[in-house]
């Protein structure tokens, strides 16, 4: 659901009928055209606004395209805030915000430096230079909006153009803007009018008969500020003791807006002075608002005769349907009302909020209710407000309205304390909104409210790794939560299906997985349908359908675009799904992307998922400094998951670059650190048999190919199987191996797997010819066997097996892989590191193969090998 949007903010300030030509700023403005940001920085009334409407009535102004957004203090909600200016952009050129107005609507938005990257490469499509122009920007404190803000701002196309209107410097990087050259400034002195720029405001534009002595005096006293000129202007007006008046200002050491001010107010009618006072409360003015805060019935009649006095009043658009005061001219209003009726001001903002409330604009009633002290009623508005909140993303929003109403009041509303909990957890904060939660459960609850907890408390569940309980409370949680509730069903749902999938429930979880989309993209979510589909894409790779999997990673592309937060775990599941079908460099490619936007996001998962899968990539290729480098990378990243389930993914990457070196004590302590996961089972296996424990090696690798038959997960059974006969392999008994390698062949087929049959290397080459020789699945073997030969960096080494040895006691064929091993001249670790096994195996190996050839040592062993042709 998108943010209501108020179109009076994004309207472009009028070019007056009066105003003073100022050619030497505008110069500077034109100047601004070649330069990053334009910084208008001076205090209340100095004329930074009219500045930029006067120079839109010239020429280049014209010309020049401008998008605008007027601040106000509700935009520090950053959703709010990139809403509005996105909606500029658009205004620019159709299509130009939309796509990053799109990714900003989800439920669960991207973070914000990505949609900007939309943004930020639609407008450097433009084919012509524009002003985006940012209005108040001193009412804007979030400090996450000023570092978005700095973002923004480095990366500005060529053509594109920023303008800040403040009170106050902004904290952007300034001085590096200044030393580039990429800054023009104007201050409050470069704002301030000259003597003649004085004299042709009072005298052309006001109409004043005045003295070259008098607008002298005039325009010293008020140092050339244009707001106390005007207000001097609005005071001498059509009196009789212009003189006496001058002189008393001039003499006069009250600060001048309140004398001015004074002066202005004690001009007009008591009804216009009444109607000014009360609706000084009101940001925005339009008649029907005046009306319900006044009590009247003409303020149209009453805004159109203010703005036609001139008397500080600005049209916000074409129809004269809503007004602001100058915002000086409304402080001081503001602070007369309260001092001279301060006991009017909560009836006020209680009316202005009932307006609000039959608008439908909830938000702004809270604020009214609030600024009125009416906290139960702020509440009641806001638990009203909440789901509309929580669905436009406005997370900042409420929870700043939230902090403003005693707990002791919010706590009376357990279907508000709900909504604050849900709302802390998209923010990050896990304490928050467990204590709200417990908060809500100290009162007797709805249905419906109970529902919303029992969410609540599966998901606190699932963070603790308490499976079962989290999977009661989510049944609890959907039994009660109303169809129609489609924001909270999709919360549900979403950890529903997390928590089968953890289970091992993978159909239980797919159909879970799938109801989370139908509702997301129901709300108008497409992030959360885009991260359920990547979900369902890895269910797809677990039960080893490839293709599928490869589909579904694509369409959760589609459904969150090319630089959504799930864009990064799609395009790394691709790249993993390409390793495994041994196209390398589409996984690189893949990977490396996916990563990248995964860093950029500070997505958690993506960058595990992505690190884990370019750790593999660097395995393959031979560069294990690479490999540990990325396995350190890794380290913080996990650490700052806090997960149970995160901790032993380091000592499972580690553990496999110290297989691939054939250090087996390297191994062998990571696996005391992997705890709740334990290494890949081919890795386990080869350890096992280091340790000279081969038997217990395949009772492990039986066990795990026996608990997972029939559940529908061949994606990790082809590679445990494989493991199987690895093992096999290596004790000699080859027609174990190879019965092992039918079964993971017959389910490789189907899928299509490559590597996991590879990334054996030289052993596994070895059984695919015996695959191949005695027919096994030989054109799956002779296709795997193909792959092996294309990548010669990666080559097996041929096994040489004798059709027939004329020995008593032949050699086994492990025996005669390294009898050509010995042939080749390496050393008892450099066999094991290619064959992967431990050096004592080899050791055994070759001591057998001296026995057999009857040989005292190597050199004579490789004499009688050749000599009886089994070299």
């Amino acid at each position: 659901m998108a943010t209501p949007l108020l179109k009076t903010k994004l309207y472009t300030p009028r070019a007056r009928t009066n105003s003073v030509p100022r050619p030497r700023l505008y110069a500077l403005l034109e100047e601004a055209l070649d330069r990053r940001l334009l910084l208008i920085s001076a205090p209340p009334g100095a004329g930074k606004t009219a500045l930029i409407s006067d120079w839109r009535a010239t020429p280049r102004g014209q010309a020049t395209p401008l998008a605008w957004v007027s601040l106000d203090e509700a935009d520090n909600d950053p959703t709010r805030f990139w809403f509005y200016l996105m909606h500029a952009v658009e205004g620019l050129h159709p299509g130009t915000g939309a796509p990053a107005l799109e990714m900003l609507h989800a439920a669960q938005p991207e973070p914000i430096q990505v949609i900007l990257l939309t943004v930020l490469n639609a407008m450097a499509d433009l084919e012509f230079d524009f002003f985006l122009a940012l209005d108040d920007l001193h009412l804007i404190t979030n400090e996450a909006i000023h570092d978005e803000l700095a973002f923004l701002l480095d990366r500005l196309p060529p053509q594109a153009h920023l303008i800040l209107l403040t009170r106050a410097d902004p904290p952007l990087p300034l001085p590096r803007l200044r030393a580039r050259g990429d800054l023009v400034e104007l201050r409050e002195r470069d704002l301030r009018f000259t003597p003649d720029e004085a004299a042709t405001f009072l005298g052309q534009v006001s109409g004043l008969s005045l003295s070259a002595d008098e607008i002298g005096a005039l325009t010293e006293r008020t140092e050339g500020w244009i707001a106390g000129l005007q207000l001097a202007a609005l005071s001498l007006r059509g009196r009789e003791d212009a003189p006496r008046f001058l002189a008393d200002f001039l003499s006069n050491h009250r600060y001048i807006v309140d004398f001015l001010v004074e002066e202005v107010l004690q001009q007009t009618p008591a009804e216009v002075q009444e109607f000014l006072l009360q609706t000084a409360i009101l940001d925005r003015l339009s008649a029907s608002l005046c009306n319900a805060v006044t009590g009247r019935s003409d303020s149209q009649a009453m805004l159109e005769w203010l703005e036609q006095h001139n008397l500080f009043t600005v049209t916000l658009d074409g129809e004269r349907h809503w007004y602001r005061y100058h915002h000086l001219f409304g402080d001081v209003l503001r602070l007369r009302l309260a001092n001279l009726h301060g006991e009017m001001l909560p009836a006020l903002y209680l009316r202005a909020a009932d307006w609000f409330e039959e608008q439908g604009a909830l938000s702004d009633a809270v604020s009214a209710a609030l600024v009125a002290r009416e906290y139960r009623r702020a509440a009641e508005l806001l638990e009203r407000a909440d789901d509309d909140l929580i669905i436009r993303g406005e997370h900042a929003t409420f929870r700043h309205l939230l902090e403003q109403i005693p707990e002791e009041v919010t706590g009376e509303r357990p279907r508000l304390c709900v909504a604050a909990a849900r709302t802390l957890l998209s923010l990050h904060d896990k304490d928050g909104s467990l204590r709200w939660t417990e908060r809500a459960e100290e009162a007797t609850l709805a249905p419906d409210v109970a529902a919303r907890v029992a969410a609540l408390r599966s998901y606190f569940a699932r963070f603790q790794n308490d499976l079962p309980q989290a999977a009661a409370l989510v049944e609890t949680a959907l039994a009660g939560i109303p169809e129609t509730d489609l924001s909270w069903r999709s919360f549900a749902t979403l950890n529903q299906a997390s928590v089968q999938a953890a289970l091992g429930d993978l159909i239980g979880s797919e159909r879970a997985m799938k109801e989370t989309i139908r509702l997301a993209l129901a709300v108008g979510d497409p992030h959360t349908a885009a991260v359920s589909t990547c979900v369902l894409a890895e269910m797809s790779e677990v039960r080893g359908e490839l293709d599928r999997a490869r589909e579904r990673f694509n369409e959760a592309l589609t459904l969150s675009g090319p630089l959504g937060r799930a864009a990064g775990w799609a395009r790394i599941g691709l790249g993993r799904i390409l390793y495994e079908q041994n196209d390398l460099t589409g996984a690189e490619r893949e990977v490396t992307a996916g990563l990248a936007l995964a860093e950029r996001t500070h997505h958690l998962d993506g960058r595990l998922r992505g690190y884990i899968v370019l750790n593999r990539l660097r395995i393959t290729q031979g560069d294990l400094p690479e490999a540990r480098r990325l396995a350190d990378r890794l380290t913080p990243v996990i650490d700052s998951a806090g997960l149970v389930t995160a901790q032993g993914l380091q000592a499972v990457i580690h553990a496999r670059i110290a297989a691939a070196q054939g250090q087996w004590d390297e191994v062998a302590r990571w696996a005391e650190q992997a705890g709740a996961n334990p290494l890949e089972p081919s890795v386990m296996a080869r350890l096992f048999q280091a340790q000279g424990r081969t038997d217990e090696a395949l009772a492990m690798l039986d066990l795990q190919v026996s608990a997972l038959k029939g559940r529908g997960v061949d994606g990790h059974l082809i590679s445990i199987i494989v493991a199987q006969a690895m093992t096999r392999l290596a004790i000699g008994d080859e027609d174990g191996a190879l019965a092992n390698l039918a079964e993971a062949l017959a389910l490789g087929g189907i899928s299509g797997h490559v590597r996991t049959f590879l990334d054996e290397g030289t052993p596994m080459a070895h059984l695919l010819r015996r695959a191949v020789a005695v027919g096994i699945h030989r054109d799956y073997a002779q296709r795997l066997l193909s792959h092996m030969a294309a990548a010669p960096a990666q080559a097996p080494i041929e096994r040489r097996v004798a059709v027939a040895q004329p020995l008593l006691d032949p050699l086994t064929d492990r025996e005669m892989e390294i009898l050509g091993f010995l042939a080749e001249g390496l050393s008892n670790q450099e066999i094991a590191d290619r064959a992967f096994l431990a050096v004592g195996t080899v050791k055994r190996h070759v001591h057998n193969i001296l026995g057999k050839l009857d040989a005292k040592d190597r050199v004579e062993a490789l004499t009688k090998a050749h000599s009886l042709g089994l070299l």
